[in-house]
């Protein structure tokens, strides 16, 4: 254990909170004379510039830049998401990015409102078509910024919090209206609602919580391996009295199906987790020897309650060493999949502290140790969740409420357990396959017979068979009528298998149609289908087909699942600044594409190149480590592997389609 003065640091920190008062009033004159500066071009009254505030104020010590954030007001009423950006260094403005509203008081329609903060709750609750039940109560007020906190247990997992706010509307004017945040308890949400101040109707509505909902460029290298990445070994305080170790997919591996797991003894960052991944409370030992500590909290919520289920617990040795076993049941493999959860979501944590999303740029964490910053907000990580397949998400409140993410398990695919295995003298091998949605479930080992209808392509079963297949595997060719009646035709010839060749270039075919049938049924590309045909020329073909019930992937498995989720909470923190999460709100927003990004820098391995086929989830989705994953194609230079330009914006509406482009 290294020694660690304490007492050292206080003393240093201590005279730099009277440098911070100074730079910020410093800050005020040189925004203020940059805005009157700029007013001519962006066609600013006087009043438009002349009231606002500093909302969020911090500085990187790496690049000597300080980060200023101002949101432009009208009698003290703050515009909802009316923000600029300052990047100042050395007394000059570097980087500036406009968001003040022009012309703004000659828009606003009141600074009344007549409804009252409680009375806004109500109209919320009846747009999101919820019913008001339980007692709400007011349990704080700030007049400052016209905030106010109520507390509903049976509504909101968290207080509701409400605030006078002036919002833009779709034909250019400036309502009054009251923010509605709204945490929905036994759901995925965290609405935020703003309604007419005035008369209670609905204006606009945003989600902390963005879904990632699946369905079944070059590549920066500024990383070309996670250990190059240069993090300061010098920390202030002391590390942890027992040394913990954590048998998990190590970055940069994606997932089990790019590498080993591995028994990594205390990956921690001794700058950006001081005590260790389980403390927090600033005293050298561990609080927590479950997967919860400053940074996460990783637990199953399999029954959607979004309250900390099972955790995995490694003794007072703090030692997380547990088994996997591939495509097993989700349940058998729990403690390792949480112990991975709460593994990768440490990890980006301390790798994206040393790059700058620290605690006064608003990042997630517990206790931060006196480094400035709100806490009380470390990432919820919920495993197993229960509210859906096929998903994860991420919650992204402001600066001192924690983030929630959701991983959710994923369908799994029949192809990864069950197989086609040939034996003849001319080819001896294993065939890949796609299993009939049709098919039995079960294993039969029998002679290959290709079958013969005798008329028109008379191998494909559009007709009577007329050769003996009885307790043999028919060999059929894709053609006009439907997989599942050719299924169906070499059954009732006494077939116990089928195999389907297809009748055109590419993979085996997918295979759809019900009922259940009573044998294992496949489908093989026309490439197979021609070596089998060939085989059959030369002598006997023995076939083992096995078919089988695929179980669940866990997506906290993917590594590079997790690291976009959290990519939603620094992209939603950093916008607009800490204290502000709902800039990312409209179609056209970069949060996937950034969250794409990061996922794809943190697993990065040494040789890659900017022209290989990278995906996204290709273990949850059950596909090849080069395959396009749960994105339109995989991410590549080569425009034979993603033929995307900035033209295939337009057909791209949905925000996961931007965000790839």
């Amino acid at each position: 254990m290294k020694n660690r003065a304490i007492t050292k640091i206080i003393l240093t920190l201590f005279p730099l909170f009277f440098t911070a008062l100074s730079y910020s009033q410093q800050n005020l004159k040189i925004i203020s004379t940059y805005l009157t500066t700029e007013r001519e071009k962006n066609n600013w009254l006087p009043g438009d510039i002349s009231d606002w505030i500093i909302t969020d104020q911090y500085s990187d010590n790496t690049t000597g830049i300080t980060h200023t954030y101002i949101q432009q007001r009208h009698h003290h009423i703050v515009v909802f998401n009316a923000i600029s950006v300052f990047a100042i260094k050395e007394n000059n403005i570097v980087h500036f990015q406009p968001g003040l509203i022009s012309q703004l008081e000659k828009k606003i329609n009141t600074d009344q409102p007549s409804l009252t903060p409680a009375s806004a709750i109500g109209f919320a609750l009846r747009h999101l078509s919820l019913k008001e039940k339980g007692a709400i109560k007011l349990i704080s007020t700030d007049t400052t910024f016209n905030r106010f906190v109520f507390d509903a247990p049976s509504l909101s997992i968290n207080p509701i919090k409400v605030q006078l706010v002036y919002r833009s509307t779709e034909k250019g004017g400036i309502r009054l209206a009251w923010d509605v945040s709204i945490d929905v308890k036994g759901e995925s949400h965290w609405w935020n609602v703003r309604v007419d101040a005035l008369t209670g109707a609905f204006i606009d509505k945003n989600d902390f919580t963005l879904q990632c909902k699946f369905d079944m460029s070059e590549i920066p290298s500024i990383i070309n391996d996670i250990s190059s990445i240069s993090l300061n070994t010098q920390a202030p305080f002391a590390m942890p009295l027992v040394i913990p170790d954590y048998r998990v997919a190590p970055l940069p591996v994606e997932a089990p199906s790019f590498g080993s797991r591995i028994l990594l003894n205390d990956p921690s960052n001794p700058i950006a987790s001081p005590y260790g991944w389980h403390d927090t409370d600033a005293i050298a030992g561990a609080e927590f020897t479950i997967t919860r500590g400053n940074n996460v909290h990783a637990y199953e919520d399999a029954n959607n309650d979004n309250l900390p289920g099972y955790s995995p617990n490694g003794g007072v040795n703090l030692h997380f060493d547990f088994p996997f076993t591939p495509f097993a049941t989700p349940i058998t493999n729990q403690d390792a999949s949480l112990t991975n959860l709460f593994y990768i979501n440490n990890m980006v944590h301390d790798i994206l502290y040393n790059l700058g999303f620290t605690d006064a740029a608003g990042n997630f964490q517990q206790n931060n140790y006196g480094r400035s910053g709100l806490g009380n907000d470390h990432v919820l990580a919920e495993g197993f969740d229960g509210s859906g397949t096929n998903n994860a998400n991420f919650s992204t409140p402001p600066d001192g409420s924690s983030g929630r993410m959701q991983m959710f398990l994923f369908t799994g695919n029949q192809t990864i357990c069950s197989s086609l295995n040939i034996n003849s003298s001319t080819f001896t091998g294993a065939m890949s396959i796609g299993v009939g949605a049709f098919s039995a479930i079960g294993s039969v080992t029998d002679t290959v017979i290709l079958i013969n209808d005798g008329t028109g392509t008379v191998t494909d079963a559009c007709s009577a068979i007329t050769n003996n297949i009885a307790g043999k595997i028919a060999l059929i060719d894709r053609g006009t009528c439907s997989f599942i009646s050719k299924a169906q035709a070499a059954i009732a010839a006494g077939a116990v298998g089928v195999i389907i060749a297809n009748n055109v270039s590419g993979a085996a075919p997918g295979m759809s149609g019900t009922p259940v049938l009573s044998v294992p049924c496949v489908s093989i590309s026309l490439t197979d289908g021609n070596t089998l045909k060939s085989s059959l020329v030369n002598g006997v073909v023995t076939a083992t087909i096995t078919t089988c019930t695929a179980n669940q992937l866990d997506g906290s498995f993917d590594n590079g699942i997790v690291a976009h989720e959290y990519g939603h909470g620094v992209s939603n923190r950093l916008t607009g600044g800490p204290s502000q999460a709902s800039c990312l709100i409209n179609g056209e927003q970069g949060g996937e594409g950034w969250s794409d990004w990061l996922s794809l820098v943190l697993t990065i391995e040494p040789g890659d190149q900017g022209s290989d086929s990278r995906g996204m989830g290709t273990y949850a989705s059950a596909q090849p480590t080069t395959g396009a994953g749960i994105r339109r194609f995989p991410y590549s230079t080569n425009m034979s592997i993603n033929p995307q330009t900035y033209a295939s914006l337009a057909a791209s509406s949905e925000v996961h389609n931007v965000g790839e482009i």
